[in-house]
């Protein structure tokens, strides 16, 4: 009887679970003393260091990343059928709190629009990093790894694939440019010369993405868009943990912001044009 009363209800595991509060706060406490040991090891002081910086901002990720696996990981499982299967959302709320504690923490410094826009990213990234840590809670149960999987088999991820590859294409022609242009990527600051670079990257992008789907619908180039907001959100996160001092105003990224969505979206609606026009032609 004990040895079943530890067994998971869906996925044979062999540890506890708890009450989903109970399992949030968990996760929260474990973030807690992992990122005071953190600073206790590497000092306060040594944070401005770059490479301290780097080490610290790596390590807080994959902290947070924890925290969200022991949030969904150790939640028992919903009795209500239309939310079975979706415990990843408990890794989520974790983020939530955790930004909101983060932003009342340094409130007095977030001021007028920009610091909205930092509270906005704060929200965003704890929110997908402890999701992301929900998400490998949830693979370790073998039902789940199965759905994945068959999802892959039937192609159904194809679309995923295809954004994440555009993607990654406007990321290499946005560096081969720089290069050629001889710009420090680590410097951008937002210019007419770089929202040029990102413009004409995010276009090839969007338009590799709609190349590649087999249905051709704009979103799917929007995506690119949307994933190179976030990771510029992410960029923001980066530079307010190491410290840095955030030249441009708030009008300014959210500008370029808009941009990246726009131009994304051209890009795709460029891809679409060719496969009309090659339809058009093989009739």
């Amino acid at each position: 009887m004990l040895k079943s009363s530890l067994l998971d209800q869906g996925g044979g595991s062999r540890f506890m679970r708890f009450n989903p509060i109970l399992s949030i706060i968990l996760g929260a406490f474990v973030i807690i003393v992992a990122l005071l040991s953190l600073v206790g090891i590497l000092g306060a002081p040594n944070l401005n260091n770059n490479f301290i910086g780097s080490i610290f901002f790596v390590t807080v990720t994959l902290i947070l990343v924890l925290g969200g696996f022991i949030a969904t990981y150790f939640a028992k499982e919903s009795e209500n059928k239309i939310w079975y299967g979706y415990k990843i959302r408990y890794a989520i709320y974790l983020g939530i709190i955790l930004a909101a504690i983060e932003t009342i923490a340094i409130g007095h410094t977030l001021i007028g629009y920009q610091g909205i826009g930092i509270a906005t990213g704060f929200f965003v990234i704890f929110s997908l990093i402890t999701g992301f840590g929900g998400f490998i809670a949830k693979m370790t149960e073998k039902n789940n790894r199965q759905q994945f999987k068959s999802k892959l088999i039937n192609n159904e991820f194809k679309s995923i694939i295809a954004v994440v590859v555009g993607f990654v294409v406007a990321s290499a022609c946005a560096a081969l440019l720089e290069l050629i242009l001889g710009i420090n990527s680590a410097t951008i600051t937002y210019g007419i010369i770089d929202f040029v670079i990102g413009a004409i990257s995010l276009i090839i992008g969007g338009f590799v993405t709609l190349f590649l789907v087999k249905e051709k619908k704009i979103q799917y180039g929007v995506y690119v868009g949307i994933i190179a907001i976030l990771v510029g959100i992410l960029k923001l996160y980066a530079e307010i943990v190491s410290g840095l001092v955030i030249n441009e105003s708030y009008y300014i990224r959210v500008g370029v912001y808009v941009g990246y969505f726009l131009f994304a979206g051209l890009g795709g609606y460029l891809g679409i044009l060719l496969a009309n026009y090659k339809l058009k032609n093989n009739k």
